[in-house]
């Protein structure tokens, strides 16, 4: 269960990290 919660933390925390650099690029 562990693994699965920090999975989907780092998850997300990649998508926002991605989406930011994004925006900042544009």
């Amino acid at each position: 269960m562990e693994d699965e919660r920090i999975w989907n933390c780092s998850r997300q925390g990649m998508y926002t990290v991605r989406l930011a650099y994004y925006q900042l690029t544009q």
